[in-house]
């Protein structure tokens, strides 16, 4: 068994996220993100819908590789896969239980920084 296992599922979260052209004006979001085990690498997950950047989880783009160590990952900086110009910035989270608790930081096609956490609960 691999650690990354205990995090695979479909989750519905909120996070709070702030940055762009307008710093400190946070607004607050719902959607959905899937975990599935990396099978190059089963130490890694893939984060599909990652961020909320692109809210089709049928399409196998938009998604982001983190690296599990017991029952936390870390997104190190990468590009976003399926996002030209986008990227994920030094990112962690956790699963316990059901929940799942995260930050997010990326960067857009302009440089502009935006950041904020989120929370959720496995629904698959």
């Amino acid at each position: 068994n691999y650690q990354s296992e205990h995090f695979v599922g479909q989750y519905s979260v909120t996070d709070s996220l702030n940055g762009g052209i307008i710093p400190y004006e946070w607004y607050s979001r719902n959607y959905s993100i899937e975990i599935k085990q990396n099978k190059n690498n089963l130490s890694q997950i893939i984060i599909k819908n990652w961020a909320n950047l692109h809210p089709n989880l049928s399409a196998e783009f938009t998604h982001v590789i983190g690296q599990v160590e017991d029952n936390q990952f870390m997104v190190t900086y990468q590009d976003i896969a399926g996002r030209d110009g986008y990227n994920a910035r030094d990112s962690k989270g956790e699963v316990i239980g059901d929940s799942i608790f995260f930050n997010i930081e990326f960067t857009n096609f302009f440089g502009e920084i935006f950041w904020g956490a989120g929370r959720g609960k496995r629904i698959e």
